[in-house]
Parts: C-alpha cells; sequence; structure tokens
C-alpha cells in the first residue's frame, strides 16, 4: 500500500511540476476514478484522493491532475455501497482542494451508453468539461467538439489490466503502451463522430 500512496504522491508531484507543452505549460490531464471495487481499483482510488488532500510539497492545493469522481448508484451513494467511504473522502477531498468534480453515472445521457459488464462504458470526462466522451481501454463511443485528450484513461483500467498480466516486465509495460495506443488509433477514427 505504501509504494501505491508513493506512486500516487509522485503522479500528481510529477503533472505540476514537468512542463512538458509549449511555452512551458505542465500537461492538462484529468483523472476519472471511483467505479472499481476490486481491491487495486479501491487502493488506487484512494491513495489518489490521500495525495490531494495532503498537496504539494508545501501543502499547496495541486492544479493537476483535475480529479473527476464517478458517482452511481448501488456502487457509491449510499451507505453500505462498497464505494461508499470513497465518495465520502472524496466531499472531503473538493471541500479542502476543490478537487474531485463529480459525474453522474447515472444521469440519462450517461446511463444510456453504461454497461455493467463492461468497465470501458463508465463516463469519462475532461475536468473542464469542454468535451465527453466515455473512453476506457475501449472503443469510444462518442467525441465532442474534436477533442480528444489522450490523457483521459479510467486509471483503474490499467492497473487491472496490469494486475491480470501479473507481471511488471517490460512485455507488461509494453502491453500497457499498445492499449494506450489502442486509444488514440480508436480516437483518431472517432474525430468526426457526431454526438
Amino acid at each position: 500500500m505504501n509504494e501505491v500512496k508513493q506512486a500516487a504522491e509522485s503522479l500528481i508531484h510529477n503533472l505540476n511540476t514537468m512542463s512538458s507543452r509549449a511555452g512551458g505549460q505542465i500537461p492538462f490531464t484529468s483523472l476519472n476514478y471511483g467505479m472499481c471495487t476490486s481491491t487495486e481499483g479501491r487502493m488506487v482510488s484512494d491513495a489518489l484522493l490521500d495525495a490531494t488532500l495532503q498537496g504539494l510539497g508545501g501543502g499547496e492545493t495541486p492544479i493537476f491532475p483535475q480529479h473527476i469522481f464517478q458517482c452511481k448508484q448501488g456502487i457509491n451513494q449510499a451507505e453500505g455501497e462498497a464505494n461508499y467511504d470513497l465518495f465520502l473522502k472524496a466531499i472531503e477531498c473538493s471541500s479542502r482542494r476543490l478537487y474531485p468534480n463529480f459525474v453522474n453515472v447515472d444521469a440519462t445521457f450517461n446511463l444510456a451508453h453504461y454497461n455493467p459488464d463492461d468497465p470501458n462504458t463508465i463516463i469519462a470526462t475532461m475536468g473542464c468539461r469542454t468535451g465527453r466522451s466515455p473512453i476506457g481501454l475501449g472503443e469510444i463511443i462518442r467525441v465532442a467538439k474534436a477533442i480528444c485528450p489522450l490523457t483521459r484513461l479510467i486509471w483503474c483500467g490499467l492497473v487491472l489490466t496490469m494486475a491480470s498480466l501479473k507481471q511488471t516486465s517490460l512485455a507488461g509495460y509494453e502491453a500497457i503502451l499498445s492499449a494506450v495506443g489502442s486509444l488514440y488509433d480508436g480516437c483518431t477514427r472517432g474525430i468526426d463522430s457526431p454526438l
């Protein structure tokens, strides 16, 4: 668990200190989470919230990544549901650090594309909400305003992919890079898709 917390802290620190875009800007990134009820997915979600609550080195609120907590009845909206504790922590985090934002998976325009047996159909948004695409490690259902940020991945999906490979070898990482490449290919094909 300590390694996961350190990884979350490193991710948030690096995304706020690495100037990798034109003009010395830091990369605009959004993390969508809250729906994964596996032990690994809950661990990653909890670590991201803890690291955000902690803040950067001097306690500053991190600008990126923008966190989006996916709210879904039966998963995290009522006491006794698997991720209700994470939802409460997300509310605390949002009240202290401005993030996460919240997306309602149960909204009719999101629920129409959601299949409970396929985590790739969960809505994933950008933090600024200028575009909306359900993108996981699978196909793109729709792309709005021709915006296709490659950093909008369902992080728990990546974790589960690595866990399913049961390895941390170079081949395992190459499989993840291949999945990200598939996202890019799907994105470029879907840019002209209507809403």
